[in-house]
């Protein structure tokens, strides 16, 4: 619907290396703009063809890191990727493929790509600038990320950028939890997720459980780790939302990464401020899978 709603004189800006909207350009108004973190040799042929014949082009080099704009016939430097604060030193690749689009959205309605550089280069996605959304806290001899990853593909993705910042020999502690209306699967599927991309997880419910009964959804993420493998001693169910946040953070030790997931975001990032170690009892996974009392 927004693709068919662009104008002859507009651009629609789609990604390369997304099937599903690859096939959205037969239906696509105005010029086409192709977004792909496949540049340099590793471009998309049909990509290629399309800047062999004028068409525009922004493309991810990760040879060289650099951002390049394709149009006309013609190509020129945007930026490096990790220059832009919110890709976390290029390490965050879905905010590379979010900067590729920004500046190609920028870019046809006119904005020159300089400024879109000077633009994101600047923007630091600070909890001040950009509350809930990759914020790091660095106070407490282990790094915490605030991110409100709520759903399948952005936990996976949220996972790579973990993966690739944690130090060697650190662990990754994360909170986890995603509304109590989606499907069961879906619910499942996070904590598969989190048992893949996780060292220790912390499942929660508040204030997000939407009419599931109290526990349910932690016991469905429960359920979805330990069918991806993962030992019970890693998991540790905490109802509350301030309770699960404070409890992730108790586990951390020197150099590791502790991510939180929020709901209420502004109390937990006030929380992480405020944090000074003290011991904590977990409970055992195997607590949540009990049906629930009370």
């Amino acid at each position: 619907v927004v693709t068919e709603s662009v104008s002859r004189r507009g651009v629609s800006v789609l990604n390369a290396d997304d099937p599903l909207t690859i096939r959205m350009a037969r239906h696509a108004g105005g010029r086409i703009c192709w977004f792909s973190m496949r540049g340099g040799a590793h471009t998309p042929g049909f990509v290629l063809k399309h800047m062999s014949d004028g068409g525009m082009a922004i493309l991810y080099e990760a040879e060289t890191g650099l951002i390049v704009l394709h149009d006309r016939g013609d190509h020129h430097v945007v930026c490096k990727a990790a220059h832009i604060p919110a890709t976390l030193g290029g390490h965050a690749g879905f905010n590379v493929q979010n900067a590729l689009a920004a500046i190609a959205m920028a870019y046809g309605v006119g904005v020159p790509s300089e400024r879109s550089a000077a633009a994101l280069t600047s923007f630091e996605s600070t909890y001040a600038q950009n509350p809930g959304r990759m914020n790091v806290h660095d106070a407490h001899g282990f790094r915490v990320i605030l991110d409100y990853a709520h759903n399948p593909e952005a936990l996976r993705a949220l996972g790579r950028t973990v993966s690739a910042l944690k130090p060697a020999g650190a662990s990754s502690i994360a909170m986890i939890s995603i509304p109590g209306d989606r499907r069961d699967s879906e619910i499942r599927e996070m904590g598969e997720i989190g048992a893949e991309c996780f060292d220790r997880l912390v499942f929660r419910d508040t204030p997000d459980n939407r009419g599931r009964v109290k526990g349910g959804v932690m016991k469905l993420l429960t359920e979805g780790a330990l069918a991806a493998g993962c030992d019970p001693d890693r998991i540790h169910p905490v109802y509350e939302e301030l309770d699960a946040a404070r409890a992730s953070l108790e586990l951390a030790s020197p150099g590791d990464v502790v991510v939180l997931m929020p709901t209420r975001v502004q109390a937990v990032w006030d929380l992480i401020g405020t944090f000074r170690p003290r011991c904590r009892d977990l409970p055992p996974a195997e607590a949540i899978l009990e049906p629930p009392h009370g």
